[in-house]
């Protein structure tokens, strides 16, 4: 009967939370503070304790932005906020690495004892060792960066965590190319607004 209703708590949590990434804004918004928004959505609906997305830039993932949540009462989410977002690391290093190359989610179950979880994991991705996952950001089969979501709790993620943050990926991969879009036509609209400038002006 509790299993149940847990389920059913879960579900309604997951899609509160899609809900709520859904009504972000698009337009006005910086793609900085559109991630920021979106990473917020998470420990809102979702007992998870840090968060961060790396976007892809040639062959480097770079943190766009990082949230940790306080789980203990501690002082060092703020901190960890601002420092992760001057990490990057290469495109093929880590449980990142393999979410870029394979495109498909990767689960560390526990940290601590999983032989590939690297200093680099440990620092940014899950400083409390307990369960890892890192998931593609795709739009249009495009690869975008990865998202990544880590427990203090080893094997805490179950399966429907797995696809709930899969659709939470996909989402975000939409909004973020949207974005894009509407940042690249803005530009494009405000560069051909001053060459007719100059050719009017050069007309008088």
């Amino acid at each position: 009967m509790f299993s149940h209703q847990d389920n059913l708590f879960s579900l309604v949590d997951a899609l509160s939370a899609i809900r709520l990434l859904s009504r972000l804004p698009v337009e006005g918004v910086t793609e900085q503070e559109l991630i920021a928004r979106a990473l917020d959505v998470l420990p809102e609906y979702q007992e998870v304790e840090c968060s961060s997305l790396f976007l892809l830039d040639g062959g480097m993932l770079r943190c766009a932005a990082g949230i940790r949540v306080n789980l203990f009462g501690g002082s060092e989410a703020e901190r960890y906020a601002d420092e992760i977002r001057a990490v990057e690391c290469a495109a093929d290093q880590g449980i990142m690495g393999q979410s870029c190359q394979t495109r498909q989610l990767q689960y560390y179950r526990n940290c601590k004892e999983e032989t590939a979880f690297t200093l680099f994991d440990k620092t940014w991705l899950s400083p409390a060792g307990g369960a890892l996952m890192s998931i593609p950001v795709l739009s249009d089969d495009k690869l975008l960066g990865v998202l990544n979501v880590s427990s203090h709790l080893p094997e805490f993620f179950e399966t429907w965590h797995q696809h709930f943050l899969m659709l939470f990926a996909s989402v975000l991969g939409r909004f973020l190319h949207q974005q894009r879009l509407v940042t690249d036509a803005r530009q494009e609209v405000d560069a051909l607004r001053r060459a007719l400038a100059r050719v009017d002006g050069e007309r008088k």
